[in-house]
């Protein structure tokens, strides 16, 4: 039943009441953050180094240059959408920096080039398709991705040159299409520019390490379908030229472990793989990322690496023999490594955690001291006030245990706290000690305690741990959910009478799960982009992600797998929803298309619920216009204080 609907700005809102003056003024210093991700390095003409970042002033996030610790920022690119990726060309003369931009959330990101000097843009892509994987040659003349431009399936290697200056987009010369089938994406340019090292995703749980020269491709590291292995997550080439012609390069892979390692192998274009060796044997948890620059004067590689360690990052850098851990950076997460190559190099990267929105630190290899480059604003707030996550371990039906983040209120509240399980999205992701602006205002607003669980099927906690939740076990992840509220009822100041969900994504369907199957211990839920038919899901989602999914879900052509697909759908088993829900959808959703939401809501309705829902015309995977985003938080805190608790105070 459709009570109401209005539109604001690119927004279809049905059902949604007015929100209260007081909520949206609590609300909006949460909401008046700005966070900063390091993009990449450049050079002034003159030799002087500075950084890209991406932050947003407005409305969306755009490329920003700094050029000196807690300096002025420059912004360089003003799209009306955001920029998902910068790199600057490596030759300073040139003054270029490539971007990867879409339109409306599609995801079709297209390659474009822009200059430090001017307002010149081009776009170098052809406009159709999804292009990734972006990296400059080290001569500065090409640039190197992969695209889906020729059927919108397959990822190809397109190579192309880069003027200084052309007049059109679409303008840059075509230097190779190397045409491939299934996805692809360039990881490192050796030093020479001669070798591209590419990783081939079969799936979440499957990947393969090739390299291509000129069009000769060599598979250099893979798994078998039996014993399938995930290799090339992160990968860099060394910058050490060796007379024999071979080539060495780091890169992170599970290979004979429950974790992502540390490997170090060197291999030749016309004699294969030499050498192939574990460098991090003793760790027991996930290394994300690599990072690879040169000690000139002592001609040893430096390697700096980042550990997931239950959820937290943390930093290593590796000399030779020699390696040391860094543990003066805030907790939280630590990502886009990226060196400054230089007598001895900077390491940037940025810092996310709980009491910071994200900025851009460098790691002086030289003094081994730290320096941050940016300081974000947090709205107004007092950052010392934000809630550091507990960790916790809670056991499910099977003994399982379920590593979860507890956000806790510090005030007492009667009767205990109301309770918001926030589950992920992925399901291959991980709930992490990150800046959720959404977390700390439920905790400071609305007096709620959130949990965030990393149920069976997340990263970062081995990969059978991974494996847990696939095809015919796909439920076994409801019922963790199943456990978390048990485990809230030993809880004495936790109320498991007043606990609501609320996720996104593979998040969204286990909202819509675990209305169904814990409709009668829970308030209400929330979802945004979620799954609620895994066949309709599969049917519709891009060509270019398809098989990758059906890694993960099951393959809906087998009739077994369909039948059970449809059995465990949220659509089948839509009438055990009984309490409220909010909806929320981008109208170009390329992973879980509008249809998925249409569908559950009006199948809710037809039940005779009511269905708070919001669609975004100018969206995709979720929210990223900051209009957008206010409305939609906006929405959830007033559901959730209609739903869940009394009230804010005025």
């Amino acid at each position: 039943m459709v009570t109401s609907t209005r539109e604001v700005g690119s927004l279809v809102i049905e059902n949604v009441p007015p929100f209260s003056e007081s909520l949206v003024m609590r609300l909006d210093q949460y909401q008046n953050h700005r966070a900063c991700v390091f993009a990449s390095w450049g050079r002034h003409e003159n030799g002087e180094p500075f950084i890209l970042i991406r932050t947003r002033f407005s409305e969306t996030m755009q490329v920003h240059r700094v050029d000196r610790p807690l300096g002025m920022r420059y912004q360089h690119t003003f799209c009306r959408e955001p920029v998902a990726f910068a790199q600057m060309n490596p030759i300073p003369e040139r003054n270029q920096f490539a971007i990867l931009k879409d339109y409306g959330g599609s995801e079709l990101y297209q390659v474009y080039v822009f200059t430090t000097k001017s307002a010149f843009r081009r776009r170098v892509s052809t406009g159709k398709g999804r292009q990734g994987g972006v990296r400059w040659s080290h001569s500065g003349d090409k640039l190197i991705y992969s695209s889906t431009a020729r059927n919108g399936r397959d990822w190809d290697i397109i190579i192309q040159k880069i003027p200084v200056m052309f007049e059109r987009d679409g303008g840059a010369e075509l230097v190779r299409k190397v045409e491939m089938k299934g996805m692809w994406m360039p990881l490192s340019i050796s030093y020479d520019d001669e070798i591209i090292l590419l990783c081939k995703i079969i799936s979440s749980k499957q990947s393969e390490i090739w390299s291509l020269q000129g069009e000769e491709l060599t598979k250099l590291k893979a798994g078998t379908d039996e014993d399938p292995m995930v290799y090339g997550r992160s990968a860099q080439f060394s910058y050490q030229q060796r007379d024999d012609g071979s080539y060495v390069a780091y890169y992170t892979t599970d290979q004979g472990s429950e974790f992502q390692r540390l490997y170090r192998m060197r291999f030749h274009p016309t004699k294969g793989l030499i050498e192939d060796s574990c460098l991090t044997n003793s760790l027991e948890w996930d290394v994300e990322e690599v990072a690879v620059s040169l000690m000139k004067k002592t001609n040893e590689d430096v390697v700096a690496y980042v550990v997931n360690e239950d959820g937290a990052s943390s930093l290593h850098l590796l000399i030779g023999e020699s390696e040391t851990k860094f543990s003066n950076l805030p907790i939280g997460q630590i990502y886009g490594l990226q060196f400054l190559h230089e007598d001895e190099p900077k390491l940037a990267l940025t810092v996310n955690g709980p009491h910071t929105p994200g900025d851009a630190y460098v790691l002086d290899i030289g003094t081994m001291g730290m320096e941050r480059w940016t300081e974000s604003e947090v709205g107004g707030l007092n950052p010392s006030t934000f809630v550091i996550p507990e960790r916790v371990r809670v056991k499910s039906f099977d003994e399982l245990e379920v590593p979860a983040f507890v956000y806790k209120p510090t005030k007492k509240c009667d009767g205990g706290f109301p309770v918001v399980i926030h589950i992920h999205g992925g399901p291959e992701s991980q709930s992490v000690p990150s800046f959720s602006p959404t977390s700390q205002a439920m905790v400071e607003l609305l007096g709620c305690c959130v949990i965030d669980p990393n149920v069976r099927g997340s990263v970062g906690y081995g990969k059978t741990y991974v494996k847990l939740d696939d095809g015919y076990k796909r439920e076994d992840s409801v019922k963790d959910i199943g456990a978390v509220l048990d485990w809230i009822k030993t809880q004495p100041d936790l109320n498991p009478e007043k606990v609501a969900v609320f996720g996104g994504s593979y998040g969204g369907y286990m909202v819509l799960a675990c209305m169904i199957c814990y409709g009668d211990r829970l308030m209400c839920g929330a979802e945004i982009v979620g799954i609620s038919n895994f066949v309709t899901f599969l049917e519709n989602t891009s060509d270019y992600r398809r098989d990758h999914r059906r890694g993960e879900y099951g393959d809906e052509r087998d009739a077994k797998m369909r039948e059970f697909l449809n059995k465990i759908s949220p659509l089948t088993n839509v009438n055990k929803i009984n309490k409220p829900m909010l909806i929320a959808q981008g109208r170009n959703d390329p992973r879980v298309p509008e249809s998925e939401s249409v569908q559950v809501r009006n199948a809710i309705r037809e039940n005779g619920l009511n269905v708070w829902y919001i669609l975004a015309k100018d969206e995709g995977h979720g929210f990223r216009k900051k209009q957008n985003r206010d409305f939609w938080n906006a929405a959830l805190f007033s559901f959730l204080q209609e739903h869940l608790v009394k009230g804010l105070e005025n």
